[in-house]
């Protein structure tokens, strides 16, 4: 089984950090993080361009006695590096240097903190923190990068423990839209005492993705009051601001409406293609990504195999007692059309077909048997060679 064991959350979760005896680092808590076990997972395996997402760390100690390691989650401890991967199973780092948002770390936090026994500490980050990190450091490359379709590898760079995500953003169909005005946002402005008054809206829209309509909401309130639209072919290719999904419905939306009440209240209904209606109360505006309890991580996150090997994939479910998974693989994009996805068996171990024409991808997915809505995946790049292990390389990190 993995080492990356721990339980997510959707919350900052950190405990206060304890001060190092000698405050340097040392090889001695270098070496410990071998010991820990540590996991990265997003809140949902499959987001739309733009979307809010949410990803989280965790690093845990499993022993009964204390660990001093480097302090996770401190400004130099705090990197990840983001990688595009390719239809071919190939990967593009989308920034030269590591991507450190200063967003998730404790500026003041000693460079050493102790472990205790069994203790477990968290730290998330949005995915508006990463690109903005992200897009300052190569404003011309990276705009926008994470509203682009297809496959991405997050990982987390910490010394001898690197756990890595890979999500997925997608194009889905614009259905309907509607924007709404709030109440103004007032503030003093301090430098001369005077009032100010902020025009604040609502946007609310449904997008079609897999025979699946879900409606979505603007996180926050912005200041714009332009209706998202879809481009000329009808898709969905991202707004200005993020967003959430609040329902989800299998019926296509023709039409669709957004009010708000006096107390900010906003309510969202919509209209299916046989006339009825449904709405959705928002009583806590602006709206939080999804905070449900069950999370799954998955060991590796992106392999390559020669045709017919095989690769273990370890899942670990959080955040319930049900912590089973289901098994599933399919083909990646731009599969030749003679392409097999191979198999994966109840336990994870995947088996590739042992005819390969050409290389390409396939996705092997871990979904929570608690939670069908959870779920991790892994991309693993099928080649028809015999050597592969220069190029696996690239897909398992950087060097330690």
């Amino acid at each position: 089984m993995s080492k990356h064991l721990g339980t997510l959350t959707l919350a900052l979760a950190m405990s206060a950090l304890a001060a190092s005896p000698t405050g340097q680092p040392s090889i001695t808590p270098i070496e410990n993080t071998k010991d820990l076990y540590t996991v990265l997972a997003a809140d949902r395996d499959t987001y739309f361009p733009g979307e809010a997402a949410l990803f989280t760390l965790t690093l845990r100690n499993p022993k009964a006695a204390p660990l001093e390691v480097p302090a996770p989650f401190s400004a130099s401890n705090g990197c990840f590096a983001l990688r595009k991967v390719m239809d071919d199973g190939s990967v593009t780092t989308l920034s030269a240097q590591p991507i450190c948002p200063t967003r998730i770390v404790d500026p003041t936090a000693p460079s050493i903190t102790m472990l205790n026994g069994g203790e477990l500490r968290q730290a998330s980050m949005s995915a508006d923190t990463l690109a903005a990190t992200l897009n300052a450091s190569t404003p011309t490359a990276a705009a926008r990068v994470l509203n682009r379709p297809g496959y991405y590898q997050l990982e987390y760079l910490y010394y001898h423990s690197h756990p890595s995500l890979v999500f997925r953003v997608a194009t889905p169909r614009y259905e309907a839209g509607a924007v709404t005005k709030l109440q103004d946002i007032a503030y003093t402005d301090p430098g001369n005492g005077k009032s100010v008054k902020i025009s604040a809206y609502v946007h609310a829209f449904a997008l079609r993705f897999n025979n699946q309509s879900y409606i979505c909401v603007s996180q926050n309130p912005e200041l714009k009051d332009t209706l998202v639209a879809p481009d000329a072919r009808g898709s969905f290719t991202g707004a200005d601001f993020p967003y959430v999904r609040i329902a989800t419905t299998q019926d296509s939306v023709k039409a669709l409406t957004a009010t708000v009440d006096g107390q900010d209240h906003v309510t969202i209904a919509w209209q299916d293609a046989n006339g009825n209606w449904r709405n959705k109360v928002l009583e806590n505006y602006p709206a939080g990504t999804d905070a449900g309890a069950v999370h799954i991580g998955l060991d590796p996150t992106a392999e390559r195999l020669n045709a017919g090997s095989e690769r273990q994939f370890n899942a670990t479910a959080v955040g319930t007692e049900n912590a089973g998974v289901k098994w599933s693989v399919t083909l990646g994009p731009g599969a030749p059309s003679d392409a097999r996805p191979g198999v994966v068996n109840a336990g994870g171990l995947y088996t590739a077909p042992v005819n390969v024409s050409r290389p390409y991808t396939v996705i092997v997915k871990a979904r929570s048997t608690a939670d069908a809505t959870k779920a991790a995946i892994a991309i693993v790049a099928l080649t028809p060679g015999n050597d592969i292990a220069a190029a696996g390389a690239r897909l398992r990190g950087f060097a330690q």
